[in-house]
């Protein structure tokens, strides 16, 4: 899809599944219908479906130095939440390009994983997350029975509004070489799942965790550098191991235990 395409005012964007099947996108503006309703059986809705072994690509440069826009957005007043990406069955892959900048507006979760395989979530692009209202928005939520791996990527909140960088209720999430700014938590575990951190920058705006364990889950940090929270790393249940020269600043409380 090249730049300036607009696809706005419908029910679901596009399905990428099966191996070899891949859709790369170069720019332009997807969003939802404003006040979109539950989907079958009262589910939330997907905008993008990645499954079985597809794969979807951001690319900017491909249409020139500066690109196209590239904005996914779940409308105005939804009446359920609203998923940006979500990866299912065996797994799939997204890839965010170098000089690529991906903008997600009024969705619950940017990236929701689902899957029972690998999804490789990936790229040097940056992804930018306006925070819903309620509970705010996560950037990436694991909730399949797989693995997760997510890659040099930069991920910028919005000032003011609630943004979780990671959430891991079941399946293995792992971030590595990932720089999280401006986000009210960096990464956190809500179930019997495990988060994996390795040399990752995580950057708040003064309040809640840098990471956070409240769960039968673990959380692993290795070489992974905390600032500007309230509470670098706290660990009120499950498992919270630190390793390397993992660091904590600006933080009025280093750990909570």
């Amino acid at each position: 899809m090249k730049e300036n395409v607009s696809v706005t005012d419908v029910q679901k964007m596009m399905e990428v599944e099966g191996k070899g099947s891949v859709i790369t996108v170069n720019g332009g503006t997807f969003r939802l219908k404003n006040a979109i309703g539950a989907g079958k059986n009262g589910e939330g809705r997907v905008m993008i479906e990645v499954k079985d072994e597809g794969r979807i690509v951001f690319d900017k440069r491909a249409v020139g130095r500066n690109g196209g826009d590239l904005t996914i957005s779940g409308g105005m007043g939804a009446m359920t939440t609203v998923t940006g990406i979500e990866v299912s069955g065996t797994g799939g892959e997204v890839e965010v390009r170098k000089g690529t900048t991906l903008d997600f507006t009024g969705v619950k979760e940017a990236i929701k994983i689902k899957s029972s395989g690998t999804a490789n979530i990936r790229g040097e692009g940056i992804i930018n997350i306006t925070g819903s209202g309620g509970a705010g928005s996560t950037v990436v939520k694991m909730e399949g029975l797989g693995k997760a791996d997510v890659m040099n990527l930069t991920v910028n909140g919005s000032g003011g509004a609630t943004v979780t960088g990671a959430e891991v209720s079941s399946g293995t999430l792992e971030l590595t070489r990932v720089t999280l700014m401006q986000v009210t938590t960096g990464a956190k575990v809500t179930g019997s799942g495990t988060a994996e951190l390795i040399k990752v920058g995580i950057t708040g705006g003064g309040g809640n965790q840098g990471t956070r364990v409240d769960s039968s889950g673990t959380v692993t940090l290795t070489n992974v550098d905390i600032s500007n929270f309230k509470t670098g790393v706290e660990a009120t249940k499950g498992m919270l191991v630190i390793n390397g020269t993992s660091t904590i600043m600006w933080c009025p409380d280093a750990a909570r235990l």
